[in-house]
């Protein structure tokens, strides 16, 4: 049985574990090299109660994570959120992804959040057939605007409004 809750700073070990895994496994995250746990940091004490981090956990370990990070970070847009979700790999291909999004969707709504979005690139399907799934639509193409330095990729901009 999957669990969630919400992150602690003691979980930031396995959640830069699994983003980790998605830095060298490529075309997933524009982040290039690996990342500190130090580094995390800073990206994990931006979160909080109206944009969570959630970690997803099966038999007490971390298989998976999910986050609700500001757009923009302008005051009009404090109710659309950026989407991200992060699996193990042995947590891949098992509907993990959709329980994540899942349980974003229910939070962001009881919080009063109006847009989501998902910034993923066009040859992660896996990712764009989940957000397509759950009724997101493609609301930007971005040609060739991330450089892997061996590869460039299109961005997909998927979004998704909920009523107020």
């Amino acid at each position: 049985m999957i669990t969630f809750r919400k992150a602690e700073l003691k979980d930031l070990p396995a959640i830069t574990e699994i983003y980790n895994h998605a830095v060298i496994a490529g075309e997933i995250t524009a982040t290039l090299k690996p990342v500190t746990i130090e580094e995390q940091a800073i990206w994990f004490a931006k979160h909080s109660e109206i944009r969570p981090l959630l970690v997803a956990c099966q038999q007490g370990k971390i298989i998976g994570w999910a986050s609700l990070s500001d757009f923009y970070g302008r005051v009009a847009y404090e109710k659309t959120v950026e989407v991200s979700i992060y699996l193990a790999k042995d947590a891949q291909g098992l509907g993990l992804g959709a329980q994540c999004l899942s349980e974003l969707e229910k939070i962001g709504e009881e919080i009063g959040l109006t847009t989501f979005l998902a910034f993923i690139f066009s040859t992660n399907q896996a990712s764009c057939h989940l957000f397509e799934k759950f009724g997101y639509q493609r609301y930007g193409f971005l040609p060739q605007v991330a450089d892997t330095g061996d590869k460039l990729l299109d961005l997909i901009i998927f979004g998704k409004r909920f009523k107020k």
